[in-house]
């Protein structure tokens, strides 16, 4: 999805993903893809104005190399090291910050509207909420591809 948006959003995506995922991200709409297990994605371009890490599984500082001047750092999941790179970024141009998902209309209105517009959202699995163990379960799985969607009223007993 993050493909999807950064393309509706005008951006020129360069993704990085494993090659399972390769023609699934290509079709999403980045123009560029790189297969972390062929190519170093420390080593593949930049600079890029944003390096969202999606897996948040880099550092601020790991990427701060890979921004252009005024760049950001993005990632789902705040910790130390963004806390330290983000302490670093007040003595250079980039910046570091983590999503934050605030329910406001205009966004679910907007990204409504995208999905009737076609932004394709990938579901893997559909699990009730009853079987939430299972759904965490597939969610841990390096297999997965795509979302797990977890269904309330399925699972009411």
């Amino acid at each position: 999805m993050a493909v999807g948006i950064a393309r509706r959003l005008g951006a020129h995506v360069t993704a990085v993903c494993s090659g399972k995922d390769v023609q699934r991200v290509t079709a999403a709409g980045a123009p560029v893809v790189i297969d972390r297990k062929l190519s170093d994605p420390f080593k593949a371009g930049g600079p890029y104005d944003v390096v969202f890490d999606t897996p948040a599984v880099h550092s601020f500082s790991a990427c701060a190399g890979l921004l252009a001047p005024g760049g950001a750092y993005v990632t789902r999941l705040p910790d130390f090291s963004l806390v330290i790179g983000t302490i670093r970024a007040l003595f250079s141009s980039t910046r570091g910050c983590f999503v934050q998902v605030k329910s406001r209309a205009a966004d679910l209105e907007l990204v409504g509207g995208w999905l009737s517009d076609g932004l394709d959202v990938t579901i893997d699995s559909t699990h009730p909420v009853s079987d939430l163990n299972a759904a965490l379960a597939r969610q841990e799985d390096r297999a997965r591809a795509g979302r797990v969607v977890v269904t309330v009223d399925a699972g009411r007993g």
